[in-house]
Formats: C-alpha cells, sequence, structure tokens
C-alpha cells in the first residue's frame, strides 16, 4: 500500500481531493497447483484483486459503474459465485449490492470482471467507502477467505 503524504511548499495551491492519494496493489504468492493443499475450509481459493469505481467522483443523481477483478488463486475450478458491493457514505448510511457471477473459473484464471451499477442519488454528498466481498453468504468451502475483500473510496457532490 503506498500513501501519498501532503507536503506544504509556500505559493503552492493546497490539494482539493485526498482520495486519489492511496493506492493498493494486491500481491498473491501462491505455490504451483499440484503443491497446494487445501486450508481449513478446503480447496477452493477466490481473491479480489482490485476494486473499482468510474466515475471516481460523481454528482448527485449520476449513475457510476464498480467492478472487481476476480482471479482463482486455488487447484480446482470455482464457480458460480456471488460478489456483495457495500457502499457507506459520509453519514454512514450502507447500501449494499449482489452482483452473481454465473460462469466457472478455472486454476489459473485472472482478472475475471463482476460488475454493477448504482445510482449516486441514494448517497449523501462527501467521500463514500465501497467495500466488495467474494463469496459473502460463505457458501464455498474457501481455504484463505482473507483475499476476499477489498475496499475502494470515491465523492459524491
Amino acid at each position: 500500500r503506498a500513501v501519498v503524504g501532503l507536503v506544504d511548499v509556500p505559493g503552492k495551491v493546497p490539494e482539493h481531493a485526498t482520495l486519489n492519494n492511496v493506492l493498493e496493489i494486491p500481491l498473491t504468492i501462491a505455490a504451483p497447483a499440484e503443491d497446494v493443499q487445501p486450508g481449513p475450509g478446503g480447496p477452493v481459493d477466490l481473491a479480489i484483486q482490485s476494486t473499482h469505481v468510474l466515475p471516481n467522483s460523481l454528482d448527485i443523481g449520476e449513475t457510476g459503474l464498480a467492478w472487481v477483478l476476480v482471479s482463482n488463486l486455488g487447484p480446482v475450478p470455482v464457480g458460480p459465485f456471488d460478489v456483495a458491493f457495500a457502499f457507506r457514505d459520509a453519514e454512514n448510511t450502507t447500501v449494499t449490492l449482489v452482483a452473481h457471477y454465473e460462469g466457472t473459473l478455472e486454476p489459473g484464471v485472472t482478472d475475471v470482471r463482476v460488475q454493477i451499477e448504482f445510482a449516486s442519488a441514494a448517497f449523501h454528498p462527501g467521500n463514500v467507502l465501497l467495500t466488495t466481498t467474494l463469496d459473502p453468504a460463505q457458501l464455498l468451502p474457501e481455504s484463505d477467505r482473507s483475499n476476499n475483500t477489498s475496499t475502494r473510496a470515491f465523492r459524491v457532490r
């Protein structure tokens, strides 16, 4: 995780938005499939590689698009599955939408996109935190649930 710090420089305009000052790049280190031992939940290991929102700053009433990139890090095919998109706005109002992925991910498949559209009118103006969760009902026998959530901030004005 990289965080950009603000530095006051005389004569420069102060930064007006700090939402884009953090960059998270998920990194997974895995053994070849033949060396993978099932964890406590089983051999299934889906992982969220990244969470995205476009546009990153929305006007009230504008429609946004949110998506996750999912990878199958386990040794067995997996699917179908759900992804929960939980939006929490500046006044702690939470809206949760669930997207269903109908396909099957083979072992080693990366960056499969699961997306939803959302209405910014559901949120109060200010920063909104989006938390995405793979398999929110925990129906899959996941060996590692620590890589099943991700967050992304954006702004509604």
